[in-house]
């Protein structure tokens, strides 16, 4: 049987200079999200494989997480096959972090994106298929994937204020 993948997007805010970080990439995006990881298996339900670019972790990761759902917004994609993801790991693991690509946010005029090195959108979105993946954020991402199909996990509570936000495009 295929696990399923699904688009978690980080709502909360690390402490020290990671915080910082989250907050200044929400701020620079307007959007909700400062993170993005791809996993396969519902991460909210229990451990599953989360993969991603972590500036953290410096660079491309698999991590073996249960996220907890006050900090996270989680997409089941079900377009998307496992096998899909673990062979876009497998071509990028150990790649770095790709640090000016993130500052290319605030100073696009300066930076462009890295061939080898990743921020965590940029390769989620990349195992997605998507054209160009360095253009878009953590908030982008999650409007990409909602777009491409993404749908609530079951379980997941929507709240009036979650759809007002998804019907005006805006994260939820």
């Amino acid at each position: 049987m295929t696990q399923s993948v699904y688009l978690a997007s980080y709502t909360g805010t690390h402490s020290g200079l990671a915080g910082i970080v989250n907050i200044g990439i929400r701020t620079l995006d307007r959007s909700i999200y400062s993170h993005t990881e791809l996993c396969i298996g519902n991460p909210l339900v229990s451990a599953a494989k989360c993969y991603s670019s972590s500036g953290v972790d410096h660079g491309v990761r698999m991590k073996v997480m249960q996220l907890n759902p006050e900090k996270w917004d989680v997409l089941h994609l079900p377009f998307v096959n496992a096998d899909t993801v673990t062979k876009h790991f497998a071509e990028t693991d150990g790649a770095g972090y790709d640090y000016l690509g993130v500052g290319r946010f605030a100073l696009p005029f300066l930076l462009r994106e890295h061939k080898t090195r990743w921020f965590c959108d940029e390769w989620c979105l990349a195992a997605l298929g998507v054209k160009e993946p360095w253009r878009f954020s953590p908030g982008g991402a999650h409007q990409i994937a909602i777009a491409m199909g993404g749908l609530l996990p079951q379980g997941c509570v929507v709240t009036p204020e979650n759809l007002t936000m998804i019907a005006q495009g805006r994260d939820a």
